[in-house]
């Protein structure tokens, strides 16, 4: 073990080995103070146990070991003491004792929480809320509170760094700190523990020999042998004098104050000897990282430098190999494998049975919330997600006080929400926004050790791979960096406190490694990787290829055809420069969109027009299909906005929307093909809606479901026919769903105020056309809605319109190249002529995914531009300079095989005849043949 003493451990086992055997009912104890150890001690102390003696079954062999962490070894003497049925030691026991215990973790979840219910939202609300609690469990100076503390963070003359918070997060932070102050106190916790009962009343409960009897866990635990096992610690200032050093300037990477873990340990110390029970043994593993106390400043200073001359760098030049080769370390047993920042959850890119983590989105919890048994994975994620909010709601119920949190909140001038039904859902969404699910197996190598925790094992291995970084980036976030500046200056007015964790405990950890000269091999994924390592292990040397390249496709003789005349007619590829620059005056927005996806697909399918054959044993057209929606889509929407009013669209539509649905929600009624049955459903629900626009309303109705049963003349089937019309059926419903959610989602909107309106823009001397099927306007800006036909993924995704976000990854985000060329084309030209500036910038892309029945799954994807997209601002540029770049390309002639991500070939019509594919089968037959 690189950073704990190992000595003490052997010397716990061999003690444990020596007299179980003359005394079984002798106890054993092992205490961790921070919570990952717990377990690679566990694992290590019963390897030595079982080396010693090996012929003791291991369920004898672990017999009697109690193993603590702080927060449970207070617990379990708080539940001791609290249950006595002496009433005399009862009355003594201060009253924090029968109170429920808390724990350090769900004191900081509940800060989390605290903090964003009074409007932060912030992802760095974790490190945050230790923060706080540090400051929480600090005694003050007299003369200092802590808004006057935070306030000083911004002065000259106490900080050299000045961090000047905003003013809503110094609000937010100080009235986190004045509610988390007074509900603390009503919870039993180590920090109360120590400083109210082990310091004064314990010692006199064990001084009093007809009280021990009453005490039976501590006097069981004290009696018996104890290994405490501390946190790592790293001096950061070089003092000549090392008890100065380990008293006030130690980093310690656990969640409690030192002061208050050393007061515990010399309470039970204490406690041993008035119990006389010093013959037993107290084990006492501790380290110091990086401590020379005779060296002087310069030469400590040198021996922080890490020696890399042991160290390598393999970075992947493709995801397969990779995982390939990691996975092939795990047999070779002279090697340790660590998990460095790496997820073993990635190998599901790649290995479509493999496990992997799963961010939860917002339509997981929204599925979850309303039990729909039939959401994908469901009987996976729903048992996690409810583990979430009972660990949630065990957070949230501390709050005992609501009123007193709503007047604090009131009192700094912030917007606090009732914790109604509501709001309490609203709120644990924030909550878990950033976690994930595990799903499937786990791939084996989840099980090596983490690189920053303890390593097992006797003997030193051979050779370390690290898989991923060193670690990931750990620079603090700008509110952290305040708190940071007013710790330091407590520091500086004599409150013991802790210097907050940082980098600083990987690089001794990091550092400790190094000095043992084992060869260490980082694995990375890819060259990002690399250029994000920490500074003090930043490569220069030893940079190494992880296997191998993908081919290069400019190679292929696919492409020489595009350039090289030849005498035989059948090699040439006809001049796609005539085909694309004389026979087009302009590209659709769709077409463009296909070369974005993949260039040699957009090749083969719009230049040469390579079709693929159709199944025409069932001739369904699904653009006709399409086409149909899209102008049944319109009408509605253009009759109903002359009718209604732009303003006045939502309000009216939103109940008639709703009765519609209900009505059609009949499966009898919905698939019947009796369109007077369709036109009852339909007057009903809207004269329950009672409104004075009803008559109107119903005859706009009747047209479209006449337009939606009308067939074209062709030589189809009667069944063919009328699959189509259930088909328009369907996807007509998905219409009145999607519409009855915009209407209540957005208010004061204006709905319809374009509608098919043509479009035209200018990239790179191509021209790009499109049509938008709708536009909304708001105050905020207008939402620009496109609606869509074709099949809607089962998949959870987000919108983006930045080809860049889904390059080269499967990250879940569905890309609209119309989204982005839209709205590009509107920002970029006055379209309307209305003066308010918001009918000029846009707020928000929706896609209208008129396809599935699902009313869970991906209704309506969003892409909200914050703050609103206008001309020439950031976003504005950042799509302009993407597509551009696109259009460049294609006015060039780039046609080589560069799919956007791999999932592109996965359903690729042209996979067979692609070089990609061809280059695989041949390496394929080439690998057996040799076998």
């Amino acid at each position: 073990m690189f950073l704990c003493q190992h000595k003490s451990i052997k010397e716990f086992a061999k003690n444990f080995c020596a007299k179980q055997q003359i005394d079984e009912n002798i106890n054993w104890s092992v205490v961790c103070e921070r919570k990952e150890d717990l377990i690679a001690i566990r694992n290590q102390l019963f390897h030595e146990i079982e080396k010693h003696n090996p012929a003791c079954e291991p369920s004898n062999s672990v017999m009697g070991i109690s193993m603590y962490t702080l927060d449970s070894l207070a617990r379990n003497f708080c539940a001791t003491l609290a249950s006595t049925t002496d009433k005399k030691i009862l009355s003594e026991l201060p009253e924090f004792i029968n109170k429920p215990y808390l724990d350090v973790i769900t004191q900081e979840h509940f800060l989390e929480i605290i903090l964003q219910l009074f409007g932060y939202t912030s992802s760095d609300s974790l490190p945050l809320a230790k923060q706080i609690l540090s400051l929480i469990d600090t005694s003050w100076p007299e003369d200092l509170n802590f808004i006057q503390l935070i306030i000083n963070t911004q002065e000259k003359e106490h900080i050299h760094s000045i961090q000047e918070i905003n003013e809503l997060a110094l609000r937010q932070i100080m009235a986190v700190y004045q509610y988390a102050s007074l509900e603390l106190k009503n919870y039993s916790r180590l920090q109360s523990f120590v400083n109210e009962y082990l310091q004064i009343s314990f010692r006199s409960h064990l001084l009093n020999k007809e009280k021990q009897a009453e005490l039976e866990l501590p006097i069981q635990f004290l009696k018996g042998h104890i290994l405490w096992v501390s946190a790592p610690e790293y001096t950061n200032i070089v003092k000549r004098n090392i008890e100065e050093i380990l008293e006030h300037e130690c980093i310690k990477p656990g969640n409690f104050q030192s002061i208050v873990v050393q007061e515990f340990k010399n309470a039970i110390l204490e406690a041993r000897e008035i119990l006389n029970f010093t013959s037993n043994v107290f084990y006492y593993s501790r380290t110091i990282i990086n401590q020379n106390k005779n060296a002087h400043d310069s030469a400590i200073q040198k021996s922080f430098d890490i020696n890399l001359s042991n160290i390598s760098y393999w970075v992947a030049d493709n995801k397969h190999s990779y995982f390939e080769m990691l996975t092939s370390t795990l047999a070779n047993k002279n090697n340790l494998t660590l998990l460095a920042d790496f997820d073993p959850g990635s190998f599901k890119e790649t290995r479509s049975d493999a496990g992997g983590s799963y961010a939860i989105t917002s339509n997981d919890i929204d599925a979850w919330q309303n039990n729909n048994i039939n959401y994908t994975d469901a009987d996976k994620f729903f048992p996690k997600i409810d583990d979430l909010f009972k660990n949630y709601l065990n957070a949230i119920s501390l709050i005992s006080k609501e009123d007193t949190l709503s007047h604090i909140s009131e009192s700094y001038g912030l917007k606090y929400r009732k914790l109604d039904k509501n709001s309490l859902f609203y709120f644990f969404k924030k909550n878990i926004e950033s976690e994930t699910i595990f799903l499937e197996n786990p791939h084996p190598i989840s099980e090596c050790p983490r690189a920053l925790s303890f390593l097992n094992g006797e003997n030193l291995p051979i050779k370390i791979i690290a898989a991923g970084r060193a670690h990931a980036p750990t620079s603090s976030s700008f509110h952290v960096k305040v708190l940071n500046n007013a710790i330091s200056i407590l520091r500086r007015k004599g409150v013991i406190i802790d210097l907050p964790a940082s980098e600083i405990m990987y690089r001794g950890f990091w550092q400790n490694l190094c000095t043992h000269k084992i060869p260490i091999e980082f694995w990375l994924e890819n060259s990002e990787e690399l250029e994000n390592f920490p500074s003090y292990l930043k490569p220069e040397q030893n940079i190494f290829s992880l296997g191998e390249k993908l081919p290069v496709f400019s190679h292929s003789h696919l492409y020489t055809r595009l350039y090289l005349p030849s005498q035989n007619p059948n090699f040439v590829i006809p001049d796609w420069k005539t085909r694309f620059f004389q026979a087009k005056d302009f590209i659709s927005i769709t077409e463009f969109e296909r070369y974005i996806l993949c260039p040699f697909q957009y090749f083969l399918s719009d230049l040469l027009a390579i079709k693929k054959l159709k199944n025409e044993s069932l001739n369904i057209d699904n653009m006709a299909i399409g086409s149909k929606m899209h102008s049944i889509a319109e009408q509605i929407i253009t009759k109903l906005v002359i009718t209604l009013g732009n303003i006045n669209y939502s309000s009216v539509m939103s109940v008639i929307y709703k009765n519609i649905l209900e009505n059609l929600k009949d499966e009898k009624h919905f698939i019947s093909s009796e369109k007077e049955i369709w036109y009852n459903l339909f007057i009903s629900a809207i004269d329950k809606a009672n409104s004075e626009y009803g008559k109107q309303i119903i005859a706009i109705f009747k047209e479209n479901i006449d337009l939606l049963w009308q067939l074209p003349d062709t030589d189809k089937s009667l069944f063919e026919k009328d699959i189509e019309r259930e088909t328009v059926k369907r996807t007509f419903y998905r219409f009145l769903m999607l519409e009855k959610i915009f209407t209540e989602n957005i208010p004061n909107k204006k709905t319809g105020v374009e509608r098919e309106r043509n479009i035209k823009l200018n990239l790179e001397d191509l021209t790009f056309i499109g049509k938008i099927d709708r536009i909304d306007a708001t105050p905020d800006g207008l939402h620009i809605i496109d609606y869509k036909t074709s099949k809607a993924s089962k998949q959870k995704q987000k919108l983006t319109l930045l080809p860049s976000k889904i390059k080269y990854t499967q990250s879940g985000y569905k890309l609209s190249v119309q989204g982005g060329l839209y709205s590009l084309a509107w920002a970029a030209q006055k379209l309307l002529n209305e003066e308010d500036d918001y009918y000029h910038c846009i707020k928000s892309f929706s896609l209208f995914q008129l396809k599935n029945l699902d009313e869970e799954k991906n209704i309506i994807l969003e892409y909200d531009f914050s703050p609103p997209m206008v001309k020439d601002g950031a976003f504005y540029n950042q799509l302009y300079e993407e597509y551009s770049e696109y259009a460049r390309n294609l006015r060039e002639g780039n046609f080589f095989p560069n799919p956007i991500n791999s999932a592109q070939c996965t359903f690729c019509d042209y996979k067979n005849i692609c070089p990609v594919s061809n280059k695989y089968i041949a390496e394929n037959e080439e690998s057996e043949n040799d076998g």
